[in-house]
């Protein structure tokens, strides 16, 4: 009997520590800053069918927003959604060399009448925004060509005529190569963003497939955008920490104090660290790609899907916005 009323405490402990600890990971984080300046957007599309956003653009043309992603289920080919400002959604997938694509699809942009997609394996695809518009909702669309960007092509952002493309880095399990590895005033950045001049009738749509410039950049970088002002925006998130937004100061005004070749090439690097760091802002989970629209600062997220949503704090099923210069 006294074995037993001992083994009742310690379950009861047990459930108490584990109620304890739900109560504080689920409610203990209320992210009042962020709250507070941001706003709810466009709905994110496609949750309910396992679509798993990665990449988000919007395309001032067409007042449209772009979602790029993969599907939770593996045999279903990877997902681009057009939402127009009243929601209504629309899919289609991508066909590469004939065959459906079922790559990661982290990242999407575009310019004019071309979409860039960065598909997390080192390479960039190309279609036509044409195309796209006039695909049925759930056909296929066909990839134009593609290249290999020389950085593991986790997202990409269009702003003027400068295609961006950069590298997601984390130790152990998203390695990057080591030439991308530059000494900062805050210890190393492992990840470089490169930049590229468009021109939609060359080859990818880029004046050429050489960079113009390299930010070295921090881990974990999901997106990144430059505002008006030409200040440098990333987000950051991985799992279930929070997403954390930096907004650096407009270092490309300035002169490099560094390079890196490039195919032959020297290509100058500017380094994003604490010591040109205006803004670090908090924010839920999972924050994803971002773009700059109108004075205002657009993030997505993934947490509302089915792969992670019931592991987290916040399940954001929408895009907010918060205002920056």
């Amino acid at each position: 009997m006294k074995a037993f009323k001992i083994i009742l405490i310690v379950l009861a402990c047990i459930f108490f520590v584990f109620g304890i600890f739900t109560l504080v990971y689920f409610y203990g984080d209320s992210y009042e800053e962020f709250y507070s300046r941001a706003r709810a957007e466009v709905e994110i599309p496609g949750l309910n069918d396992g679509f798993t956003p990665q990449g988000f653009t919007y395309l001032e043309s067409e007042e449209l927003y772009a979602f790029s992603g993969y599907m939770n289920n593996s045999s279903m080919p990877s997902r681009v959604y057009l939402v127009d400002k009243a929601g209504k959604a629309k899919y289609f997938t991508l066909e590469l060399e004939g065959k459906a694509y079922f790559g990661h699809a982290g990242g999407i942009a575009c310019f004019q009448n071309l979409f860039w997609l960065a598909s997390a394996d080192g390479y960039v695809y190309t279609f036509y925004l044409a195309d796209a518009l006039n695909a049925e909702n759930g056909s296929k669309v066909i990839v134009k060509d593609g290249f290999k960007v020389g950085n593991n092509a986790d997202y990409c952002a269009v702003v003027g005529n400068t295609l961006w493309v950069g590298e997601f880095y984390r130790a152990g399990n998203y390695e990057t190569d080591s030439s991308h590895h530059f000494e900062t005033q805050d210890g190393t950045n492992k990840a470089v963003i490169f930049s590229y001049t468009i021109n939609e009738n060359n080859f990818a749509g880029l004046e050429s497939v050489v960079p113009n410039s390299v930010l070295s950049v921090t881990d974990q970088v999901q997106g990144m955008t430059i505002t008006a002002s030409g200040r440098i925006v990333l987000s950051t998130s991985y799992s279930l920490p929070n997403s954390c937004i930096y907004i650096y100061k407009n270092v490309l005004s300035q002169p490099s104090q560094i390079n890196m070749l490039i195919d032959n090439h020297i290509v100058p690097v500017y380094i994003l660290d604490s010591t040109v760091l205006d803004e670090k802002i908090s924010a839920p989970c999972m924050a994803e790609e971002i773009e700059y629209i109108g004075g205002r600062l657009y993030i997505s997220f993934e947490s509302a899907c089915k792969k992670y949503s019931l592991f987290v704090r916040e399940q954001l099923d929408r895009v907010f916005s918060l205002e920056i210069a």
